[in-house]
């Protein structure tokens, strides 16, 4: 959703701003929406005494021990989240000898014009097709510089 808006500068300019909210916003605002009353809903169950809360008429609510327990599970998922993304991450990479972290599906082989040529190097050539260099040439016309 964007809104345009024309504002009159100090010198009588015209300005526009834009005023967009994305996606990440509208979600970090609907979890604000859940999480606050959550929020104050433990608070209120960790200050209130249990008489109190039995004269509210509150049937169920966990036991008073879990009080400390919820806030260090709590932290410790947050600090362990980034280590168990690695985890996951480095569980699901091919190995360093694969083929597979230089080819896939989706390589696309080079035509038959050199691609490190002279030829291709001059200002009046055009641009080759795009292709997946083999990294053997590389090496090789690396070599040969030498």
């Amino acid at each position: 959703m964007r809104n345009e808006s024309d504002h009159a500068s100090k010198d009588g300019m015209k300005l526009k701003y834009t005023k967009s909210s994305s996606l990440l916003e509208k979600c970090s605002f609907a979890c604000h929406l859940f999480l606050f009353p959550i929020g104050l809903l433990y608070l209120l169950w960790l200050v209130a005494p249990v008489e109190l809360l039995e004269i509210a008429d509150a049937t169920y609510y966990p036991n008073k021990d879990y009080a400390l327990h919820i806030p260090v599970t709590t932290l410790f998922l947050f600090l362990a989240a980034p280590i168990l993304y690695a985890a996951f991450n480095f569980s699901i990479v091919p190995d360093i000898n694969s083929l597979n972290t230089i080819e896939d599906v989706y390589t696309k082989p080079p035509s038959r014009t050199k691609l490190l040529s002279n030829e291709m190097l001059s200002p009046d050539s055009t641009l080759p097709e795009i292709c997946d260099l083999d990294p053997s040439i590389l090496v090789w016309d690396a070599r040969d510089e030498n």
